[in-house]
Order: structure tokens, then C-alpha cells, then sequence
């Protein structure tokens, strides 16, 4: 997260904008790992996000009420939480706090660490 792009709304490497495709729990006995795939569509040639957290001791997605999925939200595969619009790392006495506020929801990973990779 400390790409300088990270921020630049215009950048491909913002996270303005970016839509979870894929949410992946590995339980390797000791500790617990999760990996999450982010891109702007589901076309194959743009960036995506990849980011590994290591350690994870708790994980929280908040989805917002009042919101209903229109047929032709479906029909178009539009995504249920939306954007990200914002992200932020907190520290936190375990490691980190890694809040991503999107249009309609929260997701919320503390972790020992993470580790996040532009493809």
C-alpha cells in the first residue's frame, strides 16, 4: 500500500474503483491466511490487486441495508458490495487493521501482517 499510485485516483494502481472478484480462506493448521483478488471488471488484461494476509485473527464485511440489486444491475454481473472507495492499514497490537469501505459495504481484516501485488 505504499505505491505512490495508490492514492492517484487517475492511476490504474488506485484502488478507487476496483470490485472484489474473489475472497480465498487458507486454514494451514497454525495460522490462518486469507487472499483477496480485486479488479475494475472481468475483462483479462486489467491490473488486479492481489493481497495476502498473513495471520488473520479476525475478518468482518459489513453489508449495507437498503439496497436492492435491480435485473438490470444482474443482467450487467455488477457486483453486491460495489467499488472500493476507500482503503486504510491501521496499526493494530496484533499487526494491522486493514479497513476497505466500499459503495455498499465494509470489509475488515486484522492481520500479522499483509503483503499486496499488482498483476
Amino acid at each position: 500500500m505504499s505505491d505512490p499510485e495508490h492514492y492517484d485516483f487517475h492511476s490504474e494502481r488506485s484502488v478507487k474503483d476496483l470490485k472484489v472478484e474473489r475472497l480465498t480462506m487458507v486454514d494451514s493448521f497454525a495460522a490462518l491466511g486469507i487472499k483477496l483478488d480485486l479488479a475494475y471488471n472481468d475483462l483479462p488484461n486489467v491490473p488486479r490487486l492481489s493481497i495476502d494476509y498473513s495471520e488473520v485473527f479476525d475478518l468482518s464485511i459489513q453489508v449495507r441495508s437498503g439496497y436492492e440489486a435491480r435485473r438490470d444491475w444482474i443482467g450487467a454481473h455488477t457486483k453486491r458490495l460495489g467499488d472500493i472507495l476507500t482503503d486504510e492499514v491501521h496499526p493494530d497490537e496484533k499487526g494491522c487493521v486493514h479497513v476497505i469501505e466500499m459503495i455498499h459495504g465494509t470489509l475488515c481484516v486484522t492481520c500479522r501482517d499483509l503483503e499486496a501485488s499488482w498483476s
